[in-house]
């Protein structure tokens, strides 16, 4: 009587399906953005930068760069419209349209000097991310400085809890959108 093996093995596995594959990024499949998502995995490329380097560097670089020169650019630019509008229209309307493509500035030494590309969104999210968080910190100590001398706690405290949310989130999108445009770039020429 010949023996078999107890217990039976497992039945073969079949690859992931495009639904079970598309978790990561996105979260669970959905049908909201559908055709940017598709837009966006057809031009993305290898999941890696060009000569094995790692996203460490660069993703320092752009933090530093946006938390000193980005600042800095975008205070010298604000000061002078806070002086010929106000306070609300400069944060309201002003601040994002200066201090986002500054962010973007960093991201792009970055793809110039270091990377020589940016393979893919997450890629071009992380850089916006370091970007974004680079520039909140340093900006949060100023006001938050300027907050602790006027003695508002509860600004302190805001500042505190909405700069690693908001400056990263925003920066994420900007530099996916970075990503979108060097490639475009990349493959007119």
């Amino acid at each position: 009587m010949e023996s078999s093996a107890y217990p039976p093995p497992p039945p073969p596995s079949s690859p992931p399906t495009a639904s079970e594959d598309s978790r990561g990024f996105h979260g669970p499949p959905t049908n909201f953005f559908r055709s940017i998502r598709n837009q966006l995995a057809s031009i993305e490329g290898a999941s890696q930068l060009l000569g094995g380097k790692t996203p460490t560097a660069g993703l320092l670089v752009s933090l530093i760069f946006s938390a000193t020169a980005g600042l800095g650019l975008t205070l010298i630019i604000q000061i002078p419209l806070l002086a010929a509008f106000g306070l609300v229209p400069v944060t309201i309307l002003f601040a994002p349209l200066t201090e986002e493509p500054v962010k973007a500035l960093g991201m792009l030494i970055v793809f110039f000097f270091m990377w020589k590309t940016i393979p893919n969104r997450r890629y071009g999210a992380a850089l916006g991310a370091a970007s974004g968080l680079g520039f909140g910190v340093a900006e949060s100590i100023l006001y938050i400085w300027q907050l602790a001398a006027a003695g508002s706690a509860e600004g302190v405290f805001v500042r505190i809890v909405v700069t690693p949310l908001m400056h990263p989130l925003w920066s994420a999108f900007v530099g996916i959108g970075v990503f979108c445009t060097l490639f475009r770039q990349i493959s007119s020429t």
